[in-house]
């Protein structure tokens, strides 16, 4: 897909051929991956929970660390395993200084979603499960 004058056009059929041949090549990365892992475990976002912002979307900015980010960029953290069909299960792994979650994702191979909802299931045995932030 190309974007011009503010428009998507769509992608000619050379071009999802392409696109598509790029898919089946991650699977396959993912899938060489988990035959010597059973699950990945990466951030669900650079940041914590945070306050809702109910500004226009475009000029809503987020920090991590000593660096803001457009809020726009947010999805990029759960997109490597979208195209693929990767199975993912979200879950808090504890809190920050101000109480509030933090949260990993748990991506699992292809039509496998019971395995990242079972290793949620003994993070939670293992560590305890959800807890309210205070004021919630």
């Amino acid at each position: 897909m190309s974007r011009r004058a503010g428009q998507w056009d769509p992608a000619s059929h050379r071009e999802w051929i392409q696109l598509d041949r790029r898919r089946f090549a991650l699977a396959a990365q993912w899938g060489r991956l988990f035959e010597e892992f059973d699950v990945v475990l990466c951030p669900a976002a650079p940041v914590t929970a945070f306050p809702h912002d109910t500004g226009a979307f475009h000029q809503r900015r987020l920090a991590s660390g000593d660096k803001t980010f457009a809020y726009g960029l947010l999805p990029l953290w759960i997109a490597p395993p979208t195209p693929t069909g990767q199975p993912v299960t979200i879950m808090p792994i504890g809190r920050d200084p101000a109480g509030l979650p933090i949260g990993m994702q748990i991506i699992g191979p292809y039509l496998q979603d019971r395995t990242t909802i079972a290793f949620a299931g003994l993070v939670e045995q293992a560590f305890g499960g959800f807890v309210a932030p205070p004021g919630y």
